[in-house]
């Protein structure tokens, strides 16, 4: 069954305003891009680390061999790898106290953009050498990259071509001896330029619209959101100005990866693309939010994950689904500054929420089985799955009313629309005739292919645990469970008890074999019950709660003569379906069960961990074995409703507003390594 959000509204606790920053690395072409040996044996146990902290971590760069950053204290560099690849050393403090908005490296020599100039640094110079004037008073720069010939640098409404100097040298005194030439202004009468891309002709750029919701939490998402920024490219030489995709809702960030430009935007999906050639209709490419992109040969990776905060690196690959390379945990939030790919690491900007400090998270560029596999547009209310399709409903964030039903293919990353409701969803179901689900007191049936909703029943009570089973269908409507023929009939009532103890809960599971019915939710007394009725409608009770302290939550799952439930949302409980043994199979402590569902015989559990800054974590558990790995964890920084968890015999599935959709986590995934902390 899938689980349910209860009736209510809520506002998301916690705002993140969106920075948009220079997209600077290496040039096109240069040294640094994907080797393709992500998947090697040197990187099979590589975990996640922290390379470096500072009090602020403005940009990141790479010449193929190290990685560079500007801090507070002036330009670091490390060699690129994992944590013993080598040790931090300082290359410049020429940038000491000034805020960097852009850096790159190439042939022996930085390029900064210190709020006012764009100078050249020798990289091998003692650390207070004297920088090399490339071009003064450019202003306030928000996007740099370069190529063999040219700097280009982005100052807002204009975007300037400055010729590279030779390698920058020093005399005796450390005083440079080489100079740029004089900066032309390429493209004039941008609104605002955030983000710049190279390829082998063109020069690309988005220009950012003035944004109506200030990069807030609550601006909407979805296809059909509009707004007036735009992609535009032109040649490098010169010449006019050519917009590659327009009305766009406050694109942020550019790159270009296998003849296509991609971008991020602040509103509407997270990743679009348009063909260099052909077509010009833009496409989505990823759900959800992003800020900050980067590509090369093997991708692009984004920063995003989250409507109020930046808590994933996706890794997109055209034409398949975006694996998951990393979730933050501990209040450990990406910023919204372009990542940067170097081999088989991405390194991106952090901000610990406990400090404020920024901290530089190395992340090895590997699939672990995790994908963002299908986009949710509006408030997610449940979810279930059935034979590699996602089933999930919805209603609009604004409080507007109505049910969206959807399916999805997380394998192909394709959804449809199947119909749409008019009044409170109570509970929903998928089975061969169709997806039925109850608005209160009447059951409705759309099929699975799309279209309009028909009624199948009204009934004189509301209905709960709808579930489809054979030629039936079932449900509990407080204090007696009923049953009806899938095409039409009257209903009867196969049992019923003097008090349903969850007497219309949401989210709650029916579940069958040959000759029984078992569920939570149909107990009797003060405490929770695991009851057993029989095709005669004799009422059972195979386990009961008497502390009151472990009462089982209303998800079941039976795995042959075995029944699995949360008890108390603390642990994982393990009955026998004729009552006699029962034990616990795993516990979790101070934290939360709220979720239980099974795929291909294996058990996931959805946990919030209160002591990770209220982490989520989904746990993989076969049954019979002691080890039960945590296969995914990542931070939410919205309030509301919590995730919600199915599986089927494809994978398990997390659907999540933090997420911006629904994620598969395939059942052979790895456990989440534990993030290193200096």
């Amino acid at each position: 069954m899938p689980a349910m959000a209860r009736r209510r509204s809520h506002a998301l606790a916690w705002t993140w305003m969106l920075i948009a920053l220079a997209a600077c690395g290496p040039r096109a072409g240069a040294a640094g891009a994907g080797s393709g040996s992500a998947a090697d044996a040197a990187l099979a146990d590589a975990a996640p680390f922290i390379v470096a902290d500072a009090d602020v971590i403005h940009v990141l760069a790479t010449d193929g061999a190290y990685l560079y950053w500007a801090d507070t204290a002036g330009i670091r560099r490390r060699p690129l790898g994992d944590e013993g690849a080598g040790k931090v050393e300082v290359v410049s403090k020429a940038t000491e106290g000034l805020e960097v908005t852009g850096l790159v490296v190439d042939d022996g020599t930085l390029y900064v953009a210190d709020g006012a100039n764009l100078l050249a640094i020798e990289v091998g110079a003692p650390p207070g050498a004297e920088p090399a004037m490339l071009a003064e008073g450019l202003g306030w720069v928000s996007a740099m990259t370069l190529d063999d010939a040219a700097v280009y640098a982005a100052t807002g409404l204009s975007i300037f071509k400055i010729p590279r100097a030779a390698r920058v040298t020093h005399d005796a005194d450390m005083v440079p001896t080489t100079t740029g030439g004089e900066p032309v202004e390429l493209v004039s009468g941008q609104t605002e330029v955030t983000s710049l891309a190279l390829d082998g002709d063109h020069l690309y750029w988005t220009d950012h619209d003035p944004d109506p919701d200030g990069g807030s939490p609550y601006a909407p998402l979805g296809v059909e959101v509009r707004g007036e920024g735009a992609v535009r490219r032109v040649r490098r030489a010169g010449g006019p100005v050519e917009t590659l995709a327009s009305g766009q809702p406050s694109p942020i960030g550019v790159v270009v990866h296998g003849g296509r430009a991609w971008w991020t935007t602040e509103r509407g999906v997270a990743l679009r693309s348009v063909a260099l050639d052909g077509d010009r209709r833009p496409r989505v490419e990823l759900p959800g939010r992003a800020t900050g992109a980067a590509a090369d040969a093997r991708g692009v990776v984004v920063v995003g994950g989250a409507i109020s905060g930046a808590t994933a690196l996706y890794d997109k690959a055209a034409g398949a689904p975006a694996e998951v390379l990393a979730m933050t945990d501990q209040a450990l939030l990406l910023t919204p500054r372009p990542p940067l790919l170097a081999g088989d690491w991405v390194y991106a900007i952090a901000q610990r929420q406990d400090s404020g400090n920024h901290a530089i998270l190395a992340v090895p560029r590997r699939a672990r089985g995790v994908t963002l596999a299908v986009g949710v547009d509006e408030q997610a209310l449940a979810m279930t799955a059935r034979d590699g399709i996602v089933y999930w409903a919805e209603t609009p964030r604004d409080g507007s009313g109505g049910v969206s039903f959807w399916r999805g293919a997380p394998a192909a990353g394709a959804r449809r629309r199947i119909g749409r409701g008019g009044g409170w969803l109570s509970s929903f179901t998928v089975g061969p005739g169709g997806l039925y689900y109850a608005e209160d007191s009447v059951i409705h049936r759309l099929p699975l292919k799309g279209g309009t909703a028909q009624v199948v029943r009204y009934t004189d009570n509301a209905i709960y645990a709808l579930t489809a089973h054979r030629r039936h269908l079932f449900w509990i409507n407080g204090t007696a469970l009923m049953t009806m023929k899938r095409d039409g009939g009257a209903p009867f009532e196969l049992a019923r008890n003097d008090y349903g103890y969850y007497g219309g809960d949401s989210g709650a599971d029916l579940v069958f074999d040959d000759d029984y019915v078992y569920t939570t939710v149909f107990g009797s007394g003060g405490g929770g019950t695991v009851t057993r009725i029989s095709e005669r409608g004799e009422v059972t009770a195979l386990w009961t709660d008497d502390t009151g302290n472990s009462y089982p939550g209303p998800q079941l799952v039976r795995l042959g003569d075995k029944l699995y439930f949360l008890a108390g949302g603390q642990a994982v409980q393990e009955l026998d379906t004729d009552g006699r043994e029962t034990r616990q199979v795993r516990s979790f402590g101070g934290s939360t069960a709220l979720d239980l569902a099974e795929g291909n015989g294996l058990l996931y559990v959805l946990v919030q961990r209160h002591d990770l800054g209220d982490a989520w974590e989904v746990v993989r558990i076969t049954p019979g074995e002691d080890e039960a790995p945590v296969v995914m964890r990542w931070l939410s920084v919205t309030g509301g409703d919590p995730p919600r968890l199915a599986a089927d015999r494809d994978g398990a599935y997390v659907l999540s507003d933090a997420l911006g959709g629904i994620v598969r986590i395939a059942h052979g995934a790895p456990a989440v390594p534990e993030l290193a902390r200096p």
